[in-house]
């Protein structure tokens, strides 16, 4: 069944790097953040972000690719500014390496809001997984 969408994580602040790296993780989402969180260190041409939507998307049929920013780092102003170019060339770098016309959406996010949104899937995920490698595990 086709994935209807891709979710990025482009720029998240720094205090919340990992617990954002897990809910990416344990979710499905990419990544397209640092350690220092914001994408604005990498956007020479979007080039992070660009990459990581390729990945994601490559194989699949998604038909929206939604690039998300959690709010707060200190660089949220210049990141926000340049959204729409971001946007333009995620859109013009899938068209050309897959000839696949794809919508780009962005949302910025508080980070209360970006856990209750997909926390709980990233939790999930890795209740099961871990109840998985329990099975295997030999506590003698």
């Amino acid at each position: 069944m086709p994935q209807a969408e891709v979710r990025i994580v482009a720029s998240c602040p720094e205090a919340h790097h990992d617990r954002v790296l897990d809910i990416c993780k344990g979710s499905g989402m990419s990544k397209a953040f640092g350690k220092q969180g914001d994408f604005i260190y990498a956007l020479n041409s979007g080039a992070t972000v660009c990459q990581s939507v390729l990945d994601a998307t490559l194989h699949s049929e998604c038909s929206l690719v939604r690039i998300l920013c959690i709010e707060g780092g200190p660089n949220c102003d210049e990141e926000n500014a340049a959204i729409p170019a971001l946007k333009k060339a995620v859109a013009d770098d899938l068209k050309k390496q897959t000839g696949r016309q794809v919508e780009v959406a962005s949302a910025w996010m508080r980070m209360e809001l970006f856990e209750t949104e997909f926390g709980t899937l990233a939790d999930e995920a890795a209740a099961a997984k871990h109840l998985e490698l329990s099975r295997y595990t030999d506590y003698r």
